[in-house]
């Protein structure tokens, strides 16, 4: 047996016995899936929140969201993670390019990652694990009650899978939200391109008044923020969690984005209550469960032509009760973009 600290601060113990015996067909699936995803994706340095390819990025997210590992085991890992990030930006650069060094480069790679992660996690965690690796790799149907396009097949969701682009700054302003979005400590942070999603979105529509459920430590408020700021807009963020949230503020003044945006502490199914004007675009990441609460709470003050976003909804049965809400009513549309993010039009 084995003690760790919780998420809650409290030991817990493992089966160590229970983690060594995962089966080899898992550790199998999971090396091959991960290696076939790094050896396919660009990436660029210090764009992932880990400095390497989208891939490191979004299987450290599949382990929170998807896996759901406790706190303390993510932050054991993270270093493994930003180890093979950093490893695979440098095989890119040494290698010039060359497919079987890069091949061979991205299987010692990963097996050297595998290693380190593996021990870490209980038999039905890593069968998880590969099977969110597995399903990357392939496209298929768009989840039901869907419209729109599904994520996949590569890791970096439904808007840019097969390119790689980055965000050039207009100017030092932006520049300055940009760079301090990339050095920001990540705590179960949206993927880059879904940050950019954001962005857009907050941008096209011109919103003077966006609102976020879920602040952790900034990151995506910093991408609100690069589309609210020309427009002179505002966003009023929510995160139950002091120390994320003293960390968010921190860095929203790192980034001189502090004065128009406020983070208010607190439970955000009790918070929000408290908002009374109209809201252009909202933005969901909290606890699964609540999001039919926020939903049904901050809905009517969404105007008409206003969006709501809703994070880690890849698949219907994730969260059945707030895929229903937003596909079945005629008043909303709903499409699914990014790494498994619903994008829900207020119609006019």
């Amino acid at each position: 047996m084995a003690v760790i600290a919780g998420a809650d601060g409290k030991e817990k113990s493992i089966n160590m016995k229970k983690i060594e015996m995962v089966p080899a067909h898992v550790v199998i699936l999971l090396v091959a899936a991960v290696v076939v995803l790094l050896a396919q994706v660009p990436g660029g340095p210090g764009r992932f929140g880990f400095g390497g390819p989208p891939v490191v990025e979004n299987a450290w997210s599949a382990l929170a969201f998807d896996v759901k590992v406790d706190d303390a085991t993510l932050l054991k890992l993270r270093p493994y993670f930003q180890g093979a990030a950093d490893a695979q930006r440098r095989l890119r650069d040494q290698s010039a390019g060359d497919p079987a060094a890069l091949a061979q480069g991205t299987q010692k790679i990963q097996s050297e990652l595998n290693q380190k992660v593996r021990p870490a996690l209980t038999e039905d965690q890593a069968g998880r694990l590969s099977a969110f690796l597995e399903s990357r790799q392939r496209p298929g149907p768009p989840p039901e009650g869907f419209g729109g396009m599904r994520p996949g097949p590569g890791p970096r969701g439904g808007i840019s899978s097969s390119w790689d682009i980055s965000t050039v700054p207009k100017n030092d302003a932006e520049k300055r939200i940009l760079e301090t979005a990339e050095q920001v400590a990540r705590y179960l942070s949206v993927p880059f391109d879904d940050g950019r999603i954001i962005r857009l979105f907050a941008e096209a529509i011109g919103a003077k008044n966006a609102a976020e459920i879920g602040t952790s430590t900034g990151y995506s408020g910093l991408w609100f923020a690069a589309g609210l700021r020309a427009a002179g807009g505002k966003l009023t963020t929510f995160e139950i969690d002091p120390g994320r949230a003293a960390t968010a503020r921190q860095n929203f003044r790192k980034a001189g984005v502090d004065k128009f945006i406020t983070v208010v502490q607190g439970d955000a199914h009790q918070e929000v209550k408290k908002l009374t004007e109209p809201i252009d675009i909202l933005f969901i990441d909290a606890d699964k469960p609540g999001y039919l609460d926020y939903l049904q709470k901050l809905l009517p003050l969404i105007r008409p032509g206003g969006l709501v976003l809703a994070h880690n909804i890849g698949d219907r049965n994730e969260n059945p009760a707030y895929v229903d809400a937003v596909v079945k009513d005629p008043n909303l549309e709903t499409i699914l973009v990014g790494s498994g993010m619903t994008v829900t039009l207020k119609k006019r």
